[in-house]
């Protein structure tokens, strides 16, 4: 089965919080709380899956009207053979 990615909040702080771990973003999931509200309240989410595992997010933030941000992008390594491009904070520049 293909990535499949969704314009959707993810709300299974389970997933979230093993996403996060797996970048090392720990200032994040030291506050797993607070990082639930923070994706919750974004301007929009999109998820990657592999099956029924999280394996990326990437959150827009900003004012709603003229600035927006992609907030960052989180992955988990998948195999390429499953349609599955890497790509690293660094090179969204």
């Amino acid at each position: 089965m293909a990535i499949q990615y969704l314009e959707s909040s993810c709300n299974d702080q389970e997933q979230i919080t093993a996403l996060y771990d797996n970048v090392k973003w720990t200032a994040y999931t030291d506050d797993v709380p607070n990082l639930m509200k923070a994706i919750a309240h974004s301007l929009s989410v999109i998820t990657a899956w592999d099956n029924n595992h999280l394996v990326g997010l990437i959150r827009v933030v900003g004012d709603g009207y003229t600035i927006i941000y992609s907030g960052y992008f989180s992955k988990r390594s998948v195999p390429k053979s499953r349609g599955w491009i890497c790509i690293n904070a660094a090179d969204v520049g």
